[in-house]
């Protein structure tokens, strides 16, 4: 199929700007509540958890028409964590849905972000081909699965446990980034998305570490509980987090959740296939699905390219020909060299006077590259890519990692 960007050239009169709980407050309700199908003041509670300053407003002349909140993050790509702006949020008032504010408030996201510096965005999309057009493509898996708890491994722990406090966070955020050098597609969790996981709206929570004599982290888990009539009343566990530092702080988790199956009798969880968790059971019982698919967008594709990590194997270089209506910096010429498990970036002047292997792509399809999700092969059956097969090849090899996916939904 031909390149679905669509470019969302600036309008005048139109502008992002700050929310203003004086001015935007009323209207804000209105348009979380008509998009998300929640109450009008579950709008304000929005706006208290991510804060203020992370929500935008897209109007002209104080007539407000939509809305979206930035949240700073980091998502790691090829080993590397990359600076990336994750958006949510996103609604339009209805009387303005059918004038293109959509995209208008989007692509003056994208610019804002591009001036902010971040190298990519994320997002969960409610209609993918909106976004596609955007620029923003597929780039990996969120799943969800459900264990019955009965078959957790009866294994002990000489491992302490104990609840996890504010000060835990650092070495938490140190096996998370661990993790993170392996999974293509995990979050390298900020100030926005660690409430989220470990104090979740509505339900009690709990969080536990499994510690070394000496003190250390091994491990940490969190979950919340609930009684379901369809248990008999017994309880069903949602496990928000499972990070194990190493196979000691794996059997200390996995004897913590093991305690709790008098009681619980199934386990719900958005770990990602690849998780440890998995390959530890002595059975394969858990019923796993694709819940969404969350898609990147290269903001910067000179920052997002040199930020991101590549096969330590492999050596090579290539030119990427992209194609960008939406952010027309990024349209050019780009040679990619990777060395020792990373890569050098430029952006050359004359493409028509540059040899060497090259593939020709739309910022989206090189969002899917880019992450590990497609090879370039595919994205040139698509029609989205084109070159030779050696440069096709290249342009794979150059990208390729594990599974990509991501556990966090926000």
């Amino acid at each position: 199929m031909p390149s679905p960007l669509r470019a969302q050239p600036a309008r005048p009169g139109w502008q992002l700007c700050a929310y203003d709980a004086d001015r935007h407050a009323e209207l804000h309700r209105q348009v979380v509540a008509a998009t998300f199908a929640c109450e009008p003041e579950e709008a304000d509670r929005w706006v208290g958890v991510a804060g203020a300053d992370k929500v935008r407003v897209l109007e002209a002349e104080g007539d407000y028409a939509a809305t979206a909140v930035l949240m700073p993050m980091a998502q790691f790509f090829g080993g590397n964590s990359v600076r990336t702006r994750g958006v949510a949020g996103v609604g339009v008032l209805p009387a303005h849905r059918r004038d293109g504010i959509g995209g208008l408030l989007m692509a003056e996201i994208l610019r804002e972000i591009e001036a902010g510096g971040e190298a990519l965005s994320v997002l969960y999309a409610s209609t993918t081909k909106f976004y596609r057009e955007i620029g923003y493509e597929i780039a990996g898996f969120h799943c969800a699965a459900t264990l019955e708890t009965s078959y957790l491994p009866a294994v002990r722990t000489e491992l302490a446990i104990r609840e996890l406090t504010e000060e835990d966070r650092p070495a938490m955020q140190e096996i998370v980034r661990a993790h993170g050098r392996v999974t293509p597609g995990h979050m390298d969790r900020c100030d926005y998305l660690w409430p989220r996981i470990l104090k979740p709206r509505g339900k009690p929570s709990q969080a536990f570490g499994v510690f070394d004599d000496e003190g250390q982290l091994r491990g940490f888990l969190a979950f919340t509980l609930s009684v379901s009539s369809e248990l008999d009343d017994f309880q069903e566990m949602e496990l928000r987090v499972f990070e194990a530092a190493d196979a000691k702080g794996l059997q200390g988790l996995m004897a913590l959740l093991r305690s709790h199956h008098s009681m619980v009798r199934e386990l719900n969880t958005t770990l990602p296939p690849q998780n440890p968790f998995w390959s530890y059971l002595p059975e394969q019982r858990a019923k796993m699905r694709v819940r969404e698919q969350f898609l990147i967008r290269l903001v910067r594709v000179g920052d997002a390219l040199s930020q991101r990590g590549y096969p330590r194997a492999l050596e090579g270089e290539i030119l990427l020909e992209v194609d960008d209506p939406v952010l027309p910096a990024n349209t050019g010429l780009w040679h990619l060299r990777v060395r020792d498990g990373r890569g050098s970036v430029a952006k050359l002047a004359d493409p028509d006077a540059t040899e060497g292997e090259r593939v020709k792509l739309d910022a989206g399809a090189l969002a899917a590259l880019y992450s590990g999700h497609q090879p370039a092969e595919n994205l040139a059956v698509l029609g989205r890519a084109e070159g030779s097969p050696e440069a096709l090849a290249l342009a794979s090899a150059l990208f390729v990692g594990r599974a990509v996916s991501c556990p966090e939904m926000f």
